[in-house]
């Protein structure tokens, strides 16, 4: 911990396993959640780029994702999926949200008398409520002692920080939590399609045993 306030690098990389009360010398680093499975699936891949590897987790899908990710591929006609569901649609068409920048333009420093600056990242597009979401929940835990607030306006993300801190600290974090977001979101839609096979195809089956049922009532 003494060579990491030092130098600025991250050297202890905490881990949860499960819930516990967290010791005081460590409730503001940020560590990686294994309380749960869905939380060990985006940990262990941020855990993992973090100390080099470079890789992706796969999670297997379920017998019910399978088939509803196994259908051919429409014909895509003016711009967009034939006969696609809506879900399915939107993660089809979903481009990663990327960094374009620094507007300068919209640079402010909300106090004369601090350092501090609101500097203005610009994104590529306007991010879906759902990846906003996602990006407050990376941003909740400190990583590193020079950790700043940032939040999203539009279709920028701002940083609370010292112009000079962005090369070396906040440039870093903005593109990690950019790239999980991007993942996240896609996983979320992914979900949704998956959710919505599996609902169509429970009401398949409802309908297939009423008609079995109803069939063969003779009404001479």
């Amino acid at each position: 911990m003494t060579k990491e306030l030092a130098d600025g690098t991250v050297r202890v990389l905490p881990i949860m396993l499960e819930p516990c009360e967290i010791p005081p010398f460590l409730t503001d680093k940020f560590y990686a959640d294994f309380t749960t499975a869905e939380q060990s699936e985006s940990s262990l891949k941020r855990l993992l780029e973090t100390l080099g590897a470079k890789t992706e987790v796969v999670v297997p899908l379920r017998p019910v994702e399978m088939k509803a990710h196994a259908q051919p591929m429409r014909t895509r006609r003016g711009g967009s999926d034939s006969g696609l569901p809506p879900e399915q649609a939107r993660l089809e068409h979903f481009e990663d949200i990327r960094i374009l920048g620094i507007d300068e333009e919209k640079l402010y420093k909300p106090d004369p008398n601090s350092q501090l600056y609101h500097i203005y990242f610009e994104l590529s597009g306007e991010p879906p409520q759902e990846w906003i979401r996602a990006f407050e929940a990376e941003r909740k835990f400190p990583r590193h002692t020079m950790w700043r607030r940032a939040w999203i306006e539009g279709k920028y993300i701002v940083v609370y920080c010292v112009p000079a801190e962005v090369a070396r600290y906040h440039l870093r974090d903005i593109k990690e939590d950019v790239g999980t977001c991007n993942s996240k979101y896609r996983d979320h839609l992914a979900r949704q399609a998956a959710m919505k096979a599996r609902t169509e195809q429970e009401g398949s089956r409802v309908r297939d045993e009423l008609r079995r049922s109803l069939g063969g009532l003779d009404f001479s």
